[in-house]
């Protein structure tokens, strides 16, 4: 396996609790074949339970107890934009965690942020090679260090919820695959289906790439794992 594609398997192995190392996983590889080596892994307890149910009235119950929503508001189209409002959006998204006993999403950071960051580490590079361009690399060599202390300094801006996790429905689904460890310990693995499932959000997390994107495309492992673990808090 490339390196890249090493990095994705671990993070799945570790969300997971499983080892795929032994799967036969390499550079022609697609989300079809990690799904189907995850389920292999995963089917020795069929428990037959829809984890992104669970995980929606768990998740139905703590919005209810921290924001006080009335339940009857509260669908599986829910705008999660609606029920938490971005200026305490960080804090109460936290609270939310806290009471339903999930991992949840990463808030992300607004576009322009990133954009921001990006342009602000390599000025100093620019700077320099306006000014001699034998300096330029040098001054280039801190940008990766500089970029990532703007986005520590920015985290206060990372409100903004990712594409996989616009309503209360497909933030289940998220939390159902960020906790499947711990639900399939508690109710028994979930049926093949919910796996692949909580496959495509665990990764839409991680890499930021679209989760249905991942059922309809089926891409290659080498370019899900190319786009890199984003930023988010």
């Amino acid at each position: 396996m490339g390196g890249d594609i090493e990095e994705l398997v671990a993070y799945v192995e570790d969300a997971f609790g499983v080892s795929l190392r032994a799967a036969g996983l390499d550079e022609s590889s697609r989300f079809d074949d990690l799904a189907s080596r995850l389920a292999a892994q995963l089917r020795g307890l069929d428990g037959g339970r829809c984890f992104s149910s669970v995980a929606f009235w768990r998740l139905r119950r703590a919005l209810v107890a921290c924001m006080g929503l009335p339940k009857r508001t509260l669908t599986p189209s829910t705008e999660l934009d609606t029920l938490l409002p971005a200026k305490n959006r960080r804090r109460d998204w936290r609270a939310v965690a806290d009471r339903s006993g999930l991992r949840l999403p990463k808030l992300e950071y607004p576009g322009w942020v990133v954009v921001a960051a990006l342009a602000a580490a390599g000025i100093p590079a620019v700077s320099f090679a306006v000014w001699d361009s034998g300096l330029w690399l040098l001054a280039a060599l801190p940008a990766p260090l500089l970029w990532m202390g703007l986005f520590r300094l920015a985290r206060p801006l990372a409100a903004k919820f990712p594409l996989q996790c616009r309503t209360l429905g497909e933030g289940a689904k998220a939390a159902a695959g960020l906790n499947y460890p711990a639900l399939s310990a508690e109710l028994g693995a979930a049926h093949e289906r919910g796996i692949r499932e909580a496959l495509r959000y665990a990764i839409a997390d991680a890499t930021g790439a679209d989760a249905d994107l991942l059922e309809r495309e089926n891409p290659r492992l080498a370019d899900i794992a190319a786009g890199g673990f984003r930023e988010g808090a």
